[in-house]
């Protein structure tokens, strides 16, 4: 999976995932409210209708994930409110809390500073790098089944880089939906599978 995707996502399952192209229309626009969005596919004319966002995008990246889970995954806060429980400690540097249901977050001390490392988050294990302003810029997300190292051998592991962020900041209420062309056909989950917007091309 490559690709760049311009991102927006508010609390409440809202979300906006726009996949640019390097000219032209994009690859393709998800978006919606209340973990439910429509689908365009401007290359082939084709609309995905008021569906499930976890559905969505476990045909198109594998993570079955809903809009809010995206959101607290990618941002690193894990939680709306953390509730932390079991705690453990290896040394000076790294601690592990329980801080929700299948929520831990690993910290390390970085300069002098506490920062999320990973977590693990339901059955994804995350790492998180290059944080600015306590924000990660590097996400990785991977299956927690053990043996499995990606998508060859049936495993998921997809790495996004932030380029740009914005924090708590005023979304226009019109990216939550998206303009269909009038000649675009219906499509379903099972065909959006085989057309995987974001897959690379093997020879």
């Amino acid at each position: 999976m490559r690709g760049r995707i311009l991102t927006g996502l508010e609390s409440g399952g809202a979300v906006r995932l726009e996949a640019v192209a390097p000219f032209g229309a994009p690859f393709f626009i998800l978006a919606g409210r209340n973990e439910r969005a429509t689908l365009v596919l401007p290359r082939e004319r084709r609309v995905l209708s008021d569906t499930g966002v976890r559905d969505v995008l476990e045909r198109i990246t594998g993570l079955a994930l809903g809009a809010d889970d995206l959101r607290l995954i990618v941002s690193g806060c894990l939680v709306e409110r953390a509730e932390p429980s079991a705690g453990r400690q290896w040394g000076a540097d790294w601690k592990a809390v329980t801080i929700g249901p299948e929520r831990v977050a690993y910290i390390r001390i970085q300069n002098g500073r506490p920062v999320v490392t990973a977590s693990d988050y339901g059955p994804w294990h995350v790492d998180y790098s290059g944080h600015i302003g306590g924000y990660p810029r590097v996400v990785r997300i991977r299956n927690g089944v053990p043996g499995l190292r990606g998508p060859g051998d049936g495993g998921i592991d997809i790495t996004a880089r932030v380029e740009q962020l914005q924090v708590n900041t005023q979304i226009d209420p019109r990216a939550w939906s998206v303009d269909v062309p009038s000649d675009a056909d219906p499509m379903t989950l099972a065909e959006l599978r085989s057309i995987a917007p974001l897959a690379e091309k093997k020879p």
